[in-house]
């Protein structure tokens, strides 16, 4: 399990006078985690050398933690994604070269199961026939799929580069802001791409007078929104708490309205809420029943639309994104 204290005391050594003794405690906590002795030993041998080394081996697995995960979670993640990804890429590489004059070809799913992310589900497909015939919100998708698939075979081709799954989600934590958390956010950024395109491929022309222009596919909410929630969320839930038991109704009810528009945008997402995450919403007042009935609430409209009642900006340190 990812025990907070431990996590503690990773903050603290970082913040820490880095002394030959220090390292060398440092360097304990890392064996605790990776097991790796070797590594161990050439860091007592020579702490001030190693200082730097042993800061890069201990930042990454402190990124993981704060986002309350285990090395075993990053793992079944990495797991969880790759040769799904590595299926879906193969297929449409191929399809692109045997049917140039329809590429791109995008993974669609043909099982209504869209919670199953399985390799036998994806099959190739270009651009339909009666494209331009379709309503333009449901032209719109493939417009955007094709865009969002680029991303994400260049996010899973990035994830390749390292051998190890922590270094991978380390790789990717350490990039640039669209990169931060693709290792946490494939799997839900591809399961909105692949319900957009399961809209794509059974829209009709003439949908657009059936459905209003509000009501939107959940493959509307991006990875980028999802992070900017999560950060949100970790940045004002212990605030939250502070208010409610302090009595400050006013300024906490305000606050918890904020807050659980970005939890019900994550459960619209299925984003995955942890359980540690699940027990601060409820101390604050916000329970999963409440959140699984609010199904009216608004949401978010963009990434960008995300300030705490202080006026900072939601865009978070990478200390800060680490909700769930």
């Amino acid at each position: 399990m990812n025990d907070p204290k431990f996590t503690e005391k990773l903050k603290k050594w970082f913040d820490s006078e880095h002394t030959d003794a220090n390292i060398r405690e440092g360097a304990l906590l890392l064996l605790q985690m990776n097991n790796n002795r070797h590594l161990y030993q050439l860091i007592n041998f020579d702490p001030q050398g190693k200082l730097e080394l042993l800061k890069y081996e201990l930042q990454k697995h402190l990124n993981y933690r704060i986002e309350g995960m285990t090395i075993d979670d990053v793992r079944n993640y990495d797991k969880a994604v790759t040769p799904v990804l590595q299926t879906a890429i193969d297929k449409t590489s191929e399809a692109d070269q045997i049917a140039k004059q329809l590429a791109p070809h995008l993974p669609v799913v043909e099982s209504e199961n869209l919670d199953s992310i399985v390799p036998s589900a994806i099959v190739a497909k270009g651009k339909r026939a009666d494209h331009d015939q379709l309503p333009e919100n449901i032209q719109a998708i493939w417009e955007n799929n094709c865009a969002l698939w680029k991303k994400i075979k260049e996010h899973f081709e990035a994830c390749k580069a390292y051998d190890m799954s922590c270094d991978r989600y380390e790789g990717l934590h350490a990039a640039d802001e669209d990169f931060k958390r693709m290792l946490l956010t494939l799997k839900e950024e591809y399961y909105a791409y692949k319900q957009a395109m399961d809209v794509y491929d059974h829209a009709q022309p003439g949908d657009a007078e059936k459905q209003p222009a509000e009501e939107q596919p959940e493959a509307a909410i991006t990875s980028k929104q999802i992070g900017n929630a999560r950060s949100y969320i970790t940045k004002n839930i212990d605030q939250l708490i502070g208010l409610t038991e302090a009595g400050n109704t006013d300024k906490a009810d305000a606050l918890r309205a904020k807050v659980n528009e970005r939890v019900q945008l994550l459960i619209t997402a299925k984003a995955e809420i942890t359980a540690d995450t699940i027990a601060k919403l409820q101390q604050a007042g916000i329970t999963m029943e409440q959140q699984a009935s609010a199904d009216g609430e608004e949401q978010p409209e963009s990434a960008e639309e995300e300030v705490t009642d202080e006026g900072e900006a939601d865009t978070a340190s990478p200390e800060a994104t680490s909700a769930e």
